[in-house]
């Protein structure tokens, strides 16, 4: 199976390319900073998570 899942990065600085305000699960707020998105293949009979790639 593959899955998704956004990552917040905080990251200060006016000039950063992609810098905007995204959710942070962590804070439960809008912060500052970058935003990743991972996929990883997912074995739940070995109850692994490989990642696979990153955006």
């Amino acid at each position: 199976m593959v899955v998704f899942d956004p990552c917040f990065i905080n990251k200060s600085g006016k000039h950063t390319e992609g810098l905007g305000r995204f959710w942070s699960g962590c804070a439960g707020k809008m912060k500052k900073g970058l935003e990743i998105g991972g996929f990883a293949l997912v074995d739940v009979n070995y109850q692994a998570a490989f990642h696979y790639y990153a955006r």
